[in-house]
Parts: structure tokens; C-alpha cells; sequence
């Protein structure tokens, strides 16, 4: 079956809004990502910040795949549960096993 010209025409204009719809997906996310991040560097600081994020990245892996990917160290584990808040006293010095 030949493609006709104005078959041809609709096949790039779907290709072309799904390309822009995922550009634009992908430039909200950046968006609420940098607020999310300006909000956690303000609160909690550098560390905090970067505590919170992997946290964050470890509970929504486990809740697509069942488990997480990230493994804190044992002095992690013990400063978690301290105040002021919790993780706040070192940086993570756990790791992330993606395979």
C-alpha cells in the first residue's frame, strides 16, 4: 500500500506534538525539580539536601521495582535516628546498587 502525501504529512505532525509534549513533560519536571531543590538547600542545607533527595529517589525505586537501591552505612543508620532532625550530621555514605 503507497503512502500518500497527506498520510505522510499526519504521521510527522503526530511525531512532532509527541516530541513536544515530552520536551514540555521534561521542562516541568526540571522546573519542580530546581524549586524542590532551592526549597531542600534552604532548609536542611547542602548535606540535608542531598540526604533527602537520595531518600526521596530510594522510596519511589522500591515502590516501581519492590525494593530500594540505596544501602546507608552503619554510622548513617545510628545518626538517622538523632537529632536535630533526623540525617542531618553527615553526609550519605551509604551507596546505590543499580544493578
Amino acid at each position: 500500500m503507497p503512502l500518500t502525501t497527506s498520510r505522510l504529512k499526519q504521521i510527522i505532525r503526530e511525531a512532532a506534538a509527541d516530541v513536544y509534549e515530552e520536551e514540555s513533560r521534561e521542562h516541568e519536571i526540571g522546573e519542580a525539580a530546581d524549586a524542590i531543590a532551592n526549597q531542600l538547600l534552604m532548609q536542611y542545607g547542602d548535606d540535608g539536601a542531598i540526604k533527602l533527595l537520595t531518600y526521596a529517589l530510594d522510596i519511589a525505586y522500591s515502590k516501581v521495582h519492590g525494593e530500594g537501591v540505596y544501602e546507608p552505612s552503619e554510622l548513617e543508620r545510628e545518626e538517622f535516628m538523632q537529632e536535630p532532625y533526623p540525617g542531618s550530621r553527615r553526609k550519605v555514605s551509604g551507596k546505590i546498587d543499580l544493578s
